[in-house]
Parts: C-alpha cells; structure tokens; sequence
C-alpha cells in the first residue's frame, strides 16, 4: 500500500465521524428536506427509489441484492437497504478502504451484509451481480472513476438502479471564485457575529472559505472533476438535482452554531438556499454537489 493511501485508510480509521457530520453542512434539516422535494413532492427519495424498483423488478422485488462503494460506517446508505416496507433487500456488499469504519456498522435482521475491505480504485465486480448501487459522498475519493463507473455498469443488472449523491466540484473541495465572492458576502452580511461564522477547528468564514488541498487526506475529492463526465458515460439519469453551490461553503463547519429552531436562523438559511438556487439557475455560480437516479445505458 502506497504511503498516500496508507495515509487516507489511517484518517478514517480515526476520524470522529460524529463530529464531522454534526458539523455539516447537510446537518442542516432545511436543505434534506428541500432536496427531497427536488426529486419527488410527495416522496422520501428511498420510497420513490423501491418504488422504482418494485415497478421495473416486480419478480424479485423481495429478494434484491445491493452494493455500497467507499460505505465508511454505513450510517447514509443503510436506509435505501434496511427499509422493507415496499421491497426487501436480502444481500448488501459494502465496499470501503477503512476494516475500522466497516465494522462499526451492524446490519438489520434478515439482512446479509458483506463487508471488503480494499482499494476502490482497483475495484472489480461480478457481472449482474446487483440491483441498486448506492454511493453517499464516497465515490468523490475514488480516483480511478472510469473504471469504477465502468464496474457498477457491469455489475448492475438490466432493470436495476444506481443512486448517488456526491461531489462533483473542484479537486479536493476547492470553492469556484465566483461561488466564493458570493459566499463571503452571504456570510459578512447574514452573520455579523464573528462567534457563529467560527468553525469548529477555529477558523472564521467570511473572506476564507475552505481549507488548501493540502489539509485534506488525499483522497479527498481528488478527482471530482471528472465525476459527472464520466458517470454519464455508462448511465441515463431518471432524476437528477444539482445544488450546493453556496449553501456548502457558507454553512460547512459552523452548522453547529445555528439553532435553526430560531427565526432569524430559518430566514438566513433560506436567503442562503434561494440564492443557491438562482444563481445556479441562471449559470452565475457551479453547483458542487449532484443527486441522481440513473438506470444503466446500453453500450
């Protein structure tokens, strides 16, 4: 194992994930729920999902089988497996470099969960081996996208379906100019308080943004770029929603700091989502992150 990917398998292996989520951006409820009406009004995105499933795999709706890439813990992905109330997964592969974060998961009753520990970027799987490939902000640490992509093409049956949600940004997190020229003026003007825009590693927003790339383990995000370009090689998105142009680098690290109980709490956050969403709109700013549901195209 070279040193830098035995550098990344140390950092999750004792990052305190807890923390790292409760800082988030997405931590936020306000942008879980309006990311769920992006999809579907009247659906959770893992009800529409089996919904989906239950349509297009109306045979073997309760015997599915399913993958998780670069899973850590499986605290995102558990949910599109552990949820039977429409169809019912009896197979889960969870792939991730990390045994540590791995082991921290413990799968649903009637659920067999296959843990592999290994390098995804070497990943290989068995052809028609799956019906839902999930990936939660895992695939963007995965470099060699082209043959990942082209491993969940192989491995996901015909009338299956892939689920991600993940960076499609910059390299290693990096904010776009324009995204941050907009973020700071967000973050000056909506928190005057130096206290809320303070970070949990004690770092304030307003004029700095992010960290450099390189304060992050290296595979962070390192080669985010090519994510889309390459997902769109091997499959057609169903649904899809691109976002998080703003409401990432104003809120990322000091989610924490917000009671979003208070009103003048929901009024930024929705002035910092609105913004999001038109600037996106009209091109002005690049999204950073991506949903989709996509099924397999033919080759």
């Amino acid at each position: 194992m070279d040193n830098r990917l035995e550098q990344t398998k140390q950092v999750w292996n004792e990052v305190d994930i807890n923390q790292v989520r409760d800082v988030a951006w997405s931590s936020i409820s306000y942008f879980s729920k309006k990311l769920t009406q992006s999809f579907s009004l009247d659906s959770q995105i893992v009800p529409l999902i089996h919904n989906l499933l239950a349509q297009r795999l109306p045979a073997r709706s309760d015997n599915l089988t399913g993958a998780a890439i670069v899973c850590g813990d499986m605290q995102s992905e558990k949910w599109f497996f552990e949820d039977n109330k429409i169809v019912k997964f009896t197979k889960i592969d969870g792939y991730d470099l990390s045994n540590v974060s791995l082991a921290r998961y413990s799968p649903a009753e009637n659920i067999q969960f296959v843990p592999h520990v290994l390098d995804c970027n070497d990943l290989v799987l068995e052809r028609n081996s799956y019906d839902l490939i999930v990936g939660c902000n895992g695939i963007h640490h995965i470099y060699n996208l082209g043959n990942f992509f082209y491993q969940a093409h192989k491995s996901l049956n015909d009338d299956g379906l892939i689920y991600l949600y993940e960076w499609i940004g910059l390299n290693y997190l990096q904010i776009p100019k324009i995204n941050h020229f907009f973020a700071t003026i967000l973050l000056i003007l909506l928190f005057p308080s130096k206290a809320i825009r303070t970070t949990h590693m004690g770092k304030i927003k307003g004029f700095w943004i992010q960290h450099s790339p390189n304060e992050f383990d290296p595979s962070e995000a390192c080669n985010s770029q090519e994510l889309l370009s390459q997902f769109l090689k091997y499959f057609q998105p169903l649904k899809k929603v691109m976002f998080g142009g703003l409401t990432y680098p104003v809120f990322e690290g000091i989610a924490q700091n917000l009671d979003e109980n208070k009103l003048i709490n929901k009024i930024r956050i929705r002035i910092v989502y609105y913004t999001d969403v038109l600037l996106t709109k009209l091109n002005i700013i690049k999204p950073c992150f991506i949903a989709v549901i996509a099924e397999k195209k033919k080759l």
